[in-house]
């Protein structure tokens, strides 16, 4: 797994939830997003994230990157391409206090990749939160399993049926982030 700090004091915030990174932050692509040139961030995130910030709820993103198990991209290519997508969301601005990647293949059958937990046991270790009172937002079924595994809500985005009755539907990553904030403020 490789895991990028980019908070070092998450303790400014009162909440920090889980979310993917390709087709919730950036638009997803069929063959994988593996170069600068391909990152389209989606218009509802930069709002999405702006929201989440101002009601200090601080952000994990947890991304599956086979692409890097398949040797489509090294290692370095893969941070320099995630680092261009939080570059170009000003997250330096915003609340993202980490990033996971898993590079494996599913085949490699490691813990950290979604639907397995990995990615959210090491938050726990690092943070001290407990992942089954918080959120994830995801676009696939993997992040659906993540959710359900770790006991934490679910926020599914786009019309896709999910087998999980739990999942909360949302069109994008902002009006899911508005549901966080009101049931936050209850």
């Amino acid at each position: 797994m490789i895991f990028i700090q980019h908070i070092l004091d998450p303790t400014a915030y009162k909440k920090i939830i889980f979310m993917d990174r390709d087709g919730v932050i950036n638009e997803d692509s069929p063959d994988y997003v593996r170069s600068k040139s391909q990152v389209r961030i989606k218009e509802s995130a930069e709002k999405a994230l702006k929201l989440l910030h101002s009601n200090k709820i601080g952000i994990i993103i947890v991304t599956n990157q086979k692409m890097i198990g398949k040797g489509l991209v090294t290692v370095g290519e893969a941070i320099d391409i995630h680092m261009d997508i939080l570059k170009k969301l000003n997250y330096e601005k915003y609340s993202i206090i980490a990033s996971c990647i898993c590079p494996h293949l599913d085949s490699d059958n490691c813990n950290c990749r979604k639907p397995a937990c990995g990615m959210a046991d090491l938050a726990e270790k690092i943070y001290g939160i407990d992942a089954s009172k918080t959120y994830m937002i995801g676009d696939r079924m993997t992040d659906v399993g993540f959710a359900s595994n770790k006991g934490m809500e679910c926020l599914f985005l786009g019309d896709q049926e999910t087998e999980y009755q739990k999942c909360h539907m949302f069109e994008d990553v902002y009006e899911a982030a508005s549901w966080i904030i009101g049931k936050e403020k209850g």
